[in-house]
């Protein structure tokens, strides 16, 4: 069932962005070179194609994964092997909901269970890859068109016409979906190679600080009170406010605001290029253009916040053809007294 919504969700996107596409070309200002807009509507047509087939595919390999998992679950059962039964009938349950497998998912106590997990993350990654080769392809062949029209205005003495045809190529090679290629093509080429990795330099540890002595008597000091309580108001309302900043920050792909709403730890340790693709992951619906029509709306289904308090699953939601429908789900996390998305 939540394949099928999956799906459907995607088809009603889709459908809405091939209808308003050609309008949203309307505001851009460098529209006086009529060649401009052929080339950009053909690469949008492309680009659009590109991401729906994404979308069918990543149901295609969700779908087939669950009912690998369910022989399985058949097999284990057949075997009177009652707890990978369980574990395996709890991951179908788990994956139904989230539709992905991360690190912390991994059922390492069923092997078989592990290979299949395995096999999703490959599948799902090479589909990542695949579709990031098309992107550059469609960006590449967009350029060299551009280029040759570059060339013809320039000769002509058409300076300000090849200017704008100049704009244009570098508007694309900025754009969120070939950068967000571009990098993850780049990674696995590095991956690929082995390189190997420097040597780790030993970091001495500061000395803790010893408690302080107030005639005679011991002090403890109060925790930094950057660990305090930032905002008001209770979590739910604080992690839904959150997410709702960041979709704005994603639709305008003002990526250098939105990492302020991603895990510090995140953006520390990876950098933003790695930040920028993971958001143009999770995110990834909103780059086919249908948000930005005014009957398309993104809302919050729910915010739980789990046992310990630190943690919390949010799921958005898309209104579409007059009803709401649920996205996947991502995970908060609370960090110096604010909620972060994590990924």
């Amino acid at each position: 069932m939540h394949m099928k919504k999956t799906l459907n969700i995607v088809v009603c996107i889709f459908l809405l962005s091939w209808f308003i596409s050609p309008y949203l070309f309307a505001a851009d200002k460098s529209r006086s070179n009529p060649d401009v807009a052929k080339f950009r509507t053909t690469y949008e047509i492309e680009l659009r194609k590109i991401n729906y087939a994404e979308f069918t595919d990543m149901s295609a390999i969700q779908e087939s994964h669950i009912q690998a998992m369910k022989v399985l679950q058949k097999k284990m059962q057949e075997a009177g092997n009652l707890e990978a039964l369980l574990a395996t009938g709890k991951e179908i349950e788990r994956f139904r909901a989230e539709n992905k497998i991360e690190k912390s998912n991994l059922s390492l106590d069923v092997p078989d269970l592990l290979v299949l997990q395995n096999g999703y993350i490959k599948s799902v990654e090479k589909l990542s890859l695949d579709k990031a080769r098309k992107i550059m392809a469609l960006a590449q062949g967009y350029d060299k068109s551009m280029s040759s029209l570059q060339e013809v205005l320039t000769r002509k003495n058409d300076i300000n016409g090849a200017m704008e045809i100049k704009n244009a190529r570098e508007a694309v090679k900025q754009r969120a979906e070939v950068t967000s290629a571009g990098f993850l093509l780049a990674d696995a080429e590095t991956k690929g190679k082995d390189v190997p990795k420097e040597p780790e330099k030993s970091v001495e540890k500061p000395k803790e600080k010893e408690p302080e002595q107030v005639a005679g008597k011991m002090v403890v000091k109060k925790s930094d009170t950057s660990s305090k309580k930032k905002y008001t108001g209770n979590v739910e309302k604080r992690i839904r406010k959150r997410f709702d900043e960041l979709c704005k920050c994603i639709i305008k792909q003002d990526f250098a605001k939105a990492s302020d709403y991603v895990n510090p730890k995140i953006v520390k340790e990876s950098g933003a290029p790695t930040v920028k693709a993971g958001l143009m992951t999770v995110f990834s619906f909103v780059f086919i253009g249908a948000t930005t029509d005014p009957h398309v709306k993104l809302g919050v289904d729910s915010v739980k916040l789990e046992e310990d308090g630190l943690s919390a699953i949010l799921v958005p939601r898309l209104w579409v053809i007059n009803q709401w429908r649920d996205l996947e789900a991502n995970k908060w996390v609370a960090v110096d007294g604010d909620w972060y998305i994590d990924f």
